[in-house]
């Protein structure tokens, strides 16, 4: 996910929070105990019950022990009006896959400084792991497509004017994707699936669908994937969801691939399908 925040250096949560933007002088010497942006983005976020009023004035050399990793911060946004600032945190998932994507507001998250390190910083907010799964997801299609403004007039499309839609295949007519870009596995049959080749990044190959996982009503769960191996010994089975699937177009006509974002190694790591 691409970084779109505006400034380099952003000021610890509390920081900025009284402070009107009339107010504020045009040009800044620096920010006193600044984040940098680039890196704020990879950090871990925890979790806790506790109130977390406070704890930015006391360093602590490790991690609460009731603190829950959350997960991490994978992009930071501010509205166009800059008055609004959100971190977007990444959580739940496998390897980066089926993750689910949340806003949470600077204003509520407390940086506590890290007593072994001074340039290092814990990032704590007050929840539950429960509330954030249900949470609503980060909605992409609310941010500001800025590049859209560039767009020469001449090469500018509008519905009047824009091509009709190549016709689908015959994958993608009896198996829609789902609106967030993974595959819904419910709508295959079986046979639809099985002997279909897996791509991971950079157009990887990283196994064969040899067998499904049904739910309680009979519809397909996940499938079963053939991972590793050589000419077909010593290849381990896992499981892929809906949601560590997505479906790629073809090219020049051709059937539609399923994607993976994990590598064959990724892919090793993850347990064993249990027929």
């Amino acid at each position: 996910m691409k970084t779109i925040i505006a400034s380099s250096v952003l000021a610890l949560a509390a920081a900025s929070a009284g402070f009107a933007q009339d107010a504020r002088p045009l040009y800044l010497e620096g920010v006193e105990n600044g984040v940098r942006a680039s890196d704020f983005i990879g950090k871990r976020v925890y979790v806790t019950e506790a109130d977390t009023t406070g704890m930015s004035d006391t360093a602590m050399a490790d991690a609460d022990a009731n603190w829950q990793d959350a997960g991490e911060i994978s992009d930071m946004m501010i509205s166009l009006s800059g008055d609004t600032e959100v971190v977007l945190v990444d959580f739940g998932g496998f390897l980066g896959i089926g993750e689910k994507t949340v806003a949470l507001d600077m204003q509520q998250l407390a940086l506590v400084p890290d007593a072994d390190s001074p340039d290092d910083y814990f990032i704590v907010f007050k929840g539950t792991n429960a509330e954030l799964e249900s949470a609503p997801a980060f909605n992409p299609d609310m941010v500001f497509a800025a590049a859209d403004a560039t767009m020469p007039a001449d090469t500018a499309t509008d519905a009047t004017t824009a091509p009709a839609a190549a016709p689908a295949t015959d994958m993608a007519e009896t198996a829609p994707m789902a609106t967030d870009g993974m595959v819904d596995l419910t709508t295959y049959a079986e046979a639809d699936l099985i002997g279909k080749r897996v791509y991971g990044p950079n157009d990887e190959d990283v196994g064969e669908i040899s067998a499904v996982s049904l739910d309680a009503d009979g519809k397909v769960a996940g499938a079963v994937v053939d991972v590793g191996g050589f000419l077909g010994m010593g290849e381990k089975e896992v499981v892929l969801t809906s949601a560590m699937l997505s479906l790629v177009p073809g090219v020049d006509g051709s059937e539609p691939k399923f994607a993976v974002s994990a590598t064959q190694e990724q892919l090793e790591t993850m347990d064993t399908y249990q027929r």
